[in-house]
């Protein structure tokens, strides 16, 4: 009979405490997360920069909308609806053609914003992505979440990990449909 109640309590308690630690957390928190492809440079680029394949390997995307795109074609705003149902609006601020593609969220979300920065190096055959993740955490809550709980698993942690199967099949079918075998190292 007294169980109900002191879980209860118990779970409020901790709610509590998880958001009082939240208020001393930073609110600007940015990840960095490096990454070797043994790919080359103009697959990786046309992978990240293809906003409308994003749902074939970024985690989470079930579909993206269009917004705008550039003279150039280059898609220039989008929305990522969620498998969850939420969504998320992205902007692209600066695009150095296979060097660095950065976004900016342009969410209504009041939970958060942030800025992606996928960052392309050639080495001979490899390509080297780095991942750059910043983000303002409003509520003490998602603070301590971020942290505490979701810290060894990141956004970034999860985009490459989903984006190196993905280049690997995207070179396969380019071979197979060309008849044709990369060189390797």
């Amino acid at each position: 009979m007294y169980i109900v109640p002191f879980l209860g309590v118990s779970l409020l308690v901790g709610i509590l405490c998880s958001y009082a630690v939240g208020t001393r957390l930073p609110s600007q928190v940015s990840i960095t997360r490096t990454q070797s492809f043994d790919a080359p440079n103009h697959i990786i680029w046309s992978t990240v920069t293809s906003v409308e394949d994003y749902p074939l390997w970024k985690p989470g995307v079930a579909s993206v909308t269009v917004l705008s795109s550039g003279d150039n074609g280059m898609v220039t705003k989008w929305r990522e609806t969620m498998a969850d149902g939420s969504d998320v609006t992205y902007e692209v601020t600066e695009n150095t053609p296979k060097t660095l593609f950065e976004l900016r969220s342009v969410s209504d979300n009041d939970t958060q914003s942030g800025i992606w920065m996928y960052q392309l190096n050639q080495n001979n055959n490899n390509t080297v992505i780095t991942l750059k993740r910043f983000v303002y955490l409003r509520q003490p809550l998602r603070r301590f979440i971020y942290r505490w709980i979701d810290a060894d698993n990141t956004d970034a942690d999860r985009q490459l990990s989903n984006l190196r199967p993905y280049v690997v099949q995207l070179i396969r079918d380019n071979q197979d449909m060309l008849g044709i075998t990369l060189p390797r190292k």
